[in-house]
């Protein structure tokens, strides 16, 4: 019994509970009582009189008796109706089906009491949703799925719609047993990428992919795992599994073999060739999922990058395998994402590039005291030092006493012989020595090359005649009777 007053704001019910209504009548009560601002209250009965009494009064009216719940019961079966499913198939389905009859049954005797079911023309319905029966359910569910239609939209027209126990799993093995949807089903969103497993050591794992044909050559690519550290091999002619064996082999025969090699499935990695050549060298090779080249990775984000590279240095001069090395180069010297470059995770140090000459070069201290493992450092000269120089005058080793005239570095000497010959010599061709010089006459005069290991540039030497003193002469006799020094050697 409703009762407004106080302009609807209040509402009174002479039952101490709500009574239960039909779903669609609380959802009618709902959408009037919408728009007001009320508050519901328990009135007893006796206080509830004139209320009680408009509800037992007859109405005598020659219009129609339509029930609120029966009309959206017929418009739910029509809803689902089709060839072969009507109202009069669903309700003789019903009286077949031993337990939708049973259902009948007891509702009718009030054996079961639960609102949310009802009877309509032998029709069970749950709430506004028709209980279908065993033997039309395969019928419902193509009806469901009429035009294709995907799983969640069928659960949600069978919500509207239809009724039975575990409908939902139902629905969902007939759209994966669809044939059509299956072929034409969207691709599974992707999984969250797996990272390869860091190696331990360096070239431990590589990975090796082809890139090209790029200007006409193609390019041969192997990174390693821990360092980054490329490898590149250009062929003009078109890669095959012996000429891929030579290029690993070239490349192993400085870093040595790697314990695993990851590679695509192209033919001349899955190749007898190839497969015996990892084997032969304990290599384990791993193939990636074919269509997957994301597994490979490592080999494919340094292919696009030396495109990308070789795309921008087009209009550079140079042929493409100077550019490859110069990337090569630069790539090497070039810090990671670690803060490392690939030559020092690799080499363990980092390689000298242009840039480094915009430092100053630091020279390194001369040390005065020789090095204890080496004996010849034990000994030195000094500038006026008499010494005996080694020769080789016609193949034989002569030697020949002089003067020091200079010292560069640690263990080289300039030396002027007694016979005017000026020239450099290595410490152990050296020998200290007490021979007077003796007075000699011209001799021939030759020019001597050698390289100044402090500065590095190359200078010529002066016969010993132009950078003495002008020389006493002796008798003609005794001039004639000087022999004519051999060219030292």
């Amino acid at each position: 019994m409703v009762h407004l007053v106080e302009f609807f704001t209040t509402i009174n019910f002479q039952h101490a509970k709500l009574p239960i209504l039909s779903a669609s009548r609380l959802l009618r009560y709902a959408t009037i009582l919408s728009g007001f601002n009320y508050v519901i209250k328990h009135k007893k009965a006796d206080q509830n009189v004139h209320v009680d009494y408009f509800s037992r009064s007859p109405i005598h009216s020659k219009t129609p008796d339509f029930n609120e719940d029966d009309i959206i019961q017929y418009q739910t079966i029509n809803q689902i109706s089709s060839v072969t499913i009507t109202a009069e198939s669903i309700k003789t389905a019903t009286g077949k089906d031993p337990h939708l009859s049973q259902l009948c049954e007891d509702l009718k005797n009030g054996t079961i009491q639960d609102e949310q079911y009802s009877i309509q023309d032998g029709i069970v319905f749950r709430g506004n949703r028709v209980i279908i029966p065993q033997a039309l359910r395969a019928s419902v569910l193509s009806e469901l799925h009429f035009t294709h239609v995907k799983t969640s939209k069928m659960k949600n027209l069978a919500r509207r719609y239809c009724y039975w126990k575990n409908i939902d799993s139902d629905i969902e093995l007939f759209v994966k047993s669809c044939q059509p949807c299956a072929s034409t089903a969207n691709t599974p969103a992707k999984t969250s990428i797996h990272p390869w497993e860091e190696p331990s050591s360096n070239f431990q794992r590589v990975h090796i992919d082809y890139a090209g044909p790029k200007d006409g050559y193609y390019i041969f690519i192997l990174i390693d795992a821990k360092s980054k550290w490329p490898e590149i091999r250009l062929s003009k002619t078109a890669p095959t599994s012996l000429s891929t064996i030579g290029f690993l082999q070239d490349i192993f025969s400085v870093h040595g073999l790697p314990e695993t090699m990851v590679s695509d499935n192209a033919s001349i990695f899955v190749s007898n060739e190839f497969s015996s050549f990892c084997a032969s060298n304990g290599i384990c090779q791993r193939l990636i999922a074919p269509g997957h080249p994301q597994t490979n990775g490592q080999a494919g984000r340094y292919v696009q990058f030396l495109k990308k590279k070789l795309d921008a240095m087009k209009s550079e001069p140079g042929t493409l395998p100077s550019k490859v090395r110069d990337i090569l180069y630069r790539y090497r010297a070039t810090p990671l994402r670690c803060g490392s470059t690939p030559a020092e995770i690799y080499l363990g140090r980092s390689i000298r590039t242009k840039l480094d000459l915009l430092r100053p070069i630091n020279v390194p201290a001369e040390t005065k005291s020789p090095s204890p493992t080496t004996r010849s450092c034990l000994r030195s000269f000094r500038e006026g030092d008499r010494i005996q120089a080694k020769m080789f005058i016609n193949n034989k080793e002569v030697w020949k006493p002089g003067v020091v005239v200079e010292k560069y570095g640690r263990l080289h000497y300039r030396v002027r012989l007694d016979d005017g010959y000026a020239l450099k010599r290595h410490i152990d061709q050296l020998h200290r020595s007490e021979v007077h010089r003796r007075v000699t006459f011209d001799c021939p005069q030759e020019e001597e090359h050698h390289e100044d290991l402090q500065s590095g540039n190359t200078r010529t030497s002066q016969p010993a005649s132009s950078i003495l003193a002008p020389r006493t002469p002796q008798a003609p006799a005794a001039s004639a009777a000087a022999p004519t020094p051999a060219a030292p050697q």
